[in-house]
């Protein structure tokens, strides 16, 4: 249905030229990337060091949790 907020268009327009997707990720799906909605409390960057903790800990909590990707040196945002 292409159903986004406003919001998402305008961080696309002001982030999209940062972000290289791979072509195999449809526009939809990009889109959920720029979404405002899911900024913030539902991404965590966590240092590689204290990662295993913290699966440890949402496993006893029963806490779905995934690792998305990481953070490396560089410029621009690619997402395979």
């Amino acid at each position: 249905m292409w159903t986004f907020p406003g919001g998402a268009s305008d961080n696309r327009l002001y982030y999209g030229k940062h972000v290289e997707f791979s072509p195999d990720i449809s526009e939809e799906d990009q889109m959920l990337l720029f979404d405002p909605q899911t900024s913030g409390g539902l991404l965590l960057g966590v240092p590689k060091n204290k990662l295993s903790n913290l699966l440890k800990m949402a496993e006893e909590n029963k806490q779905p949790i995934w690792v998305i990707g990481q953070a490396i040196e560089g410029e621009g945002i690619e997402v395979k």
